[in-house]
């Protein structure tokens, strides 16, 4: 699970210069024959926000399916995004309902926000021993003054399922100022896409 000290130190978020403006948290429920779920929000100024994701589900057959992206397509809205579902949607299978435990920060004296998706194929990544990983290059940042975010979607049913979902919404760093560094499993060899977000203060 990603872990984020929302503890202020003086007024700054993390003793980084960033102060916490409001925080909206919920939990929702996406049904068996959903890709897609878009949840209301009170307004918020989406270039100053983090997204963060946690998804479970009770059995076997919704742990295929617990991997959601989740990101803002406005400023009242957060879509909860999973690239695939159990394809007899005619059927009710009421098992693979999944539970998506989100949460949207939104920060003041914020520099500025990047973010996006990129597409990884375990096989294709760089091997560095314990781990594999791909490199995203982003515009120059201060990286003492930037946390990250990633959540996670694959595009097949096992790619989904619990152990690699954990394994993924880990891997992500800065490992200098112009390049993140995602950590992936090659222990499921499905296309996996994963959409970061890098938040730089002031």
């Amino acid at each position: 699970m990603p872990i984020i000290d929302i503890r202020t130190h003086g007024g700054k978020y993390a003793g980084i210069g960033g102060g916490i403006k409001s925080i909206q948290r919920g939990l929702s429920i996406v049904s068996y024959d959903k890709y897609t779920l878009d949840v209301t929000i009170s307004n918020v100024d989406p270039n100053k926000c983090l997204v963060f994701a946690w998804c479970v589900s009770d059995t076997s057959y919704g742990q295929k399916y617990n991997a959601f992206q989740a990101y803002l397509t406005s400023a009242t809205n957060l879509r909860l995004d999973r690239h695939s579902r159990p394809y007899d949607y005619n059927v009710s299978y009421s098992f693979y309902e999944v539970a998506v435990s989100w949460m949207v920060i939104e920060f003041t004296n914020v520099k500025s926000k990047q973010e996006g998706v990129v597409s990884i194929v375990p096989s294709a990544t760089l091997d560095a021993g314990a781990y594999h990983y791909q490199n995203v290059y982003i515009s120059s940042v201060n990286p003492s003054k930037c946390i990250v975010a990633l959540t996670y979607k694959s595009t097949e049913e096992y790619g989904n399922n619990a152990g690699t979902y954990w394994s993924a919404m880990n891997g992500i760093y800065l490992l200098n100022n112009t390049t993140l560094q995602i950590l992936v499993s090659n222990a499921q060899n499905y296309t996996q896409y994963y959409r970061w977000q890098v938040l730089e203060f002031n």
